[in-house]
């Protein structure tokens, strides 16, 4: 099925470029593997991922003169979705070099941001979206998600329309990835987002994809799942590498890195921002 809000699919621009800011030993797998690391939204540092959506959803219904019925077998189907689905993604910023980024996500400075062609973050598996933050127009784009969700085919009967319903639902669940809390609008995100699916056979649940392996690696107590999608060996993924302001290293040891693992005409900087 095709995108139910369109308009937050981000399109590449020719020679444009995503940051992708990482601690040093992100750095180094991703060079060293030539993939990007999509992990579930559920565990990243925005504590409302999906469900910042899923609220703005519910203001919407209960003020747009719905039934309380409706908005609540509507609201039920989509929390059921969001337990069933988890949403991995991979981050980026379309700016480089800016403070917030090296202090949030680049070891608070002391690490690393890859430019990466942006046509090349395109293509690889999932969708990618431009993140909304304006809730104003965050609520155009679920109006149209909605308008979606209960636009009909040849379905007649109650049984096949709940199940229209309720995977259309799991759709919208997906594409919330797209919309945050406004707070976090200075990190001018894109991303990459890939939907995996949790499934019950014979009593035991586990998450399936078509695309790559799904792996974990533990948060405190919490088992997260992840995937690392490759780049084609073909490619040239990495554009330009920018050093930290609190990196102790030098442009010329960076450079003999990359070079040394194969990349070809990576341009390496050392950021302006006067952090230590």
């Amino acid at each position: 099925m095709s995108s139910l809000m369109p308009s937050l699919r981000y399109s590449p621009q020719p020679g444009g470029l995503l940051y992708h800011y990482c601690p040093p030993a992100a750095l180094h797998a991703i060079l060293l593997h030539r993939s990007i690391r999509h992990t579930s939204l559920r565990c990243m540092n925005d504590s409302k991922e999906l469900s910042w959506a899923l609220d703005v959803v519910q203001e919407m219904l209960e003020s747009g003169g719905n039934e309380p019925a409706v908005t609540e077998v509507l609201m039920t189907l989509m929390k059921r979705q969001m337990a069933d689905v988890a949403v991995l993604s991979s981050c980026f910023s379309t700016e480089a070099d800016k403070l917030s980024q090296w202090r949030a996500y680049a070891d608070n400075g002391a690490g690393f941001c890859i430019g990466f062609g942006a046509q090349g973050v395109f293509d690889l598996p999932g969708a990618t979206v431009e993140v909304c933050y304006d809730k104003v127009i965050q609520r155009t784009h679920l109006h149209a998600g909605l308008s979606k969700i209960f636009t009909f085919a040849d379905e007649k009967d109650e049984e096949s329309l709940h199940e229209l319903i309720f995977e259309r639902c799991a759709y919208l669940i997906f594409e919330f990835a797209g919309l945050k809390n406004p707070a976090f609008s200075e990190e001018g995100e894109v991303r990459k987002v890939y939907p995996i699916a949790l499934v019950n056979e014979s009593g035991s649940p586990r998450y399936t994809t078509d695309v790559g392996k799904i792996q974990f690696y533990m948060r405190g107590s919490t088992p997260v799942p992840y995937l690392d999608l490759a780049f084609p060996k073909e490619s040239q993924p990495v554009k330009e590498i920018w050093i930290g302001p609190r990196a102790g290293v030098c442009e010329s040891e960076i450079a003999a890195f990359v070079g040394t693992l194969g990349y070809e005409d990576v341009k390496v900087r050392t950021s302006v921002a006067s952090y230590r």
